[in-house]
């Protein structure tokens, strides 16, 4: 992208997202990009490389490819992030930023707050580094509590994490919005229904990135149980390896749970929809620091019951016994009474709960309410006074 280009357009319309790549932007904002495009915003993305950001610029958003590893641990790299979106900032002068993910959150909002430029952190989940209690935890948190003050607002998809984040003090109670995780589109997450009428087996569906703190390895153990009591089942299992990530599994484990038979593979898809379209349940048995799973929203919007863990963000969208059922974390025995229980269910009775769930995506979690939030806060700066201020930074 020639940064000089954007000296002729009008700073008062220009909006920076700042991800960790292009996927994280078009699977979980893609609808937010559209809409700021069709309301006549010039839409910047600052991101990691990938082939996703080719779409994005397909779609006619402004493309800024960055060096960014948002696991990483190397202080070197962290300062040159910072300096790269400070120098980014700088040239491109947007009237308002949103950052997501824990480093464009602290190193983005440091570099917004030195220019003056008005942001808005978004804590999709706390993640990995606040699994343990350990030096990483207390390092992100002191960062957290020094970057999180400049920002305008700082956004969370759950109480509970909203709640740590102000008794930790890292935010005040002005700065707090709570939002319905990354919206669901519900037009396009549609049910289908007659599908109960084909005959197959009964097929749990589990799509998350390949972490053991998502929880796989107790979905493979209550899937085993299943077989081990004569239940015809298929228990699917998708999503990507995230082979650098410390709490990955690996390619052996992966593929020593196929041959053993509990599970089958998918692999990674980008259509999501037509595995959902033909399965029964997902299962989510995580413990992983979760914001709003994104699995669980897409899967009660096209009207599927679930099982999930009840932990923050999970107990957030599933009701037990309404539109699924709450499992205990960590605990196969448990997993397996409740997936035993939602097969052995009448099909009339798990359609009344994916109804249940479709619902109350709907009135919740909707796109159309995520959108009124994003033009809110966007109405709340950009004014000519604003970009003034920008100009003179």
């Amino acid at each position: 992208m020639n940064l000089s280009l954007i000296s002729a357009s009008n700073p008062n319309r220009r909006i920076v997202l700042t991800a960790t790549c292009g996927w994280s932007v078009i699977n979980y904002r893609k609808e937010v990009v559209l809409y700021l495009l069709e309301q006549g915003y010039e839409v910047h993305i600052i991101a990691g490389e990938d082939k996703f950001l080719q779409s994005l610029k397909e779609m006619g958003c402004f493309i800024h490819a960055i060096k960014i590893t948002n696991r990483g641990k190397n202080l070197i790299h962290d300062c040159q992030l910072f300096f790269s979106l400070l120098n980014m900032y700088r040239k491109i002068r947007p009237a308002l930023i949103f950052h997501y993910f824990i480093k464009p959150n602290i190193y983005g909002s440091i570099a917004a707050s030195v220019l003056k430029i008005p942001s808005i952190a978004v804590v999709a989940g706390l993640g990995y580094s606040f699994s343990k209690n350990n030096w990483l935890q207390y390092c992100v948190l002191k960062l957290y509590r020094l970057s999180l003050r400049s920002n305008y607002k700082v956004w969370f998809q759950n109480s509970e994490d909203a709640a740590y984040f102000l008794r930790k003090k890292m935010v005040s109670k002005e700065q707090l919005t709570i939002i319905p995780g990354d919206g669901i589109c519900t037009n396009t997450f549609k049910p289908v229904y007659n599908k109960m009428t084909v005959a197959k087996p009964f097929t749990f569906i589990m799509a998350v990135r390949l972490l053991k703190s998502k929880g796989i390895n107790y979905y493979v153990k209550a899937a085993k149980m299943l077989q081990e009591k004569g239940y015809e089942v298929e228990c699917q299992l998708i999503g990507p390896f995230d082979i650098n990530h410390p709490d990955s599994i690996s390619m052996n484990q992966l593929q020593e749970w196929q041959n053993n038979g509990p599970i089958h593979y998918c692999g990674f898809t980008e259509n999501i929809k037509a595995y959902l379209a033909s399965c029964d349940c997902l299962v989510l048995p995580t413990y992983y620091h979760e914001g709003t799973p994104r699995s669980l929203m897409e899967a009660c919007s096209m009207g599927l019951p679930v099982i999930a863990t009840d932990i923050k963000g999970c107990r957030d969208i599933i009701q037990d016994g309404f539109n699924g059922y709450l499992c205990t974390p960590k605990d196969e025995f448990d997993l397996f009474h409740k997936m035993e229980k939602m097969l052995l269910l009448q099909p009339s009775e798990r359609m009344a709960m994916g109804t249940n769930g479709r619902n109350k995506m709907i009135e919740e979690y909707d796109i159309k309410k995520l959108l009124i939030i994003y033009q809110s806060a966007i109405d709340s700066f950009i004014n000519e006074s604003q970009v003034e201020n920008i100009r003179t930074a």
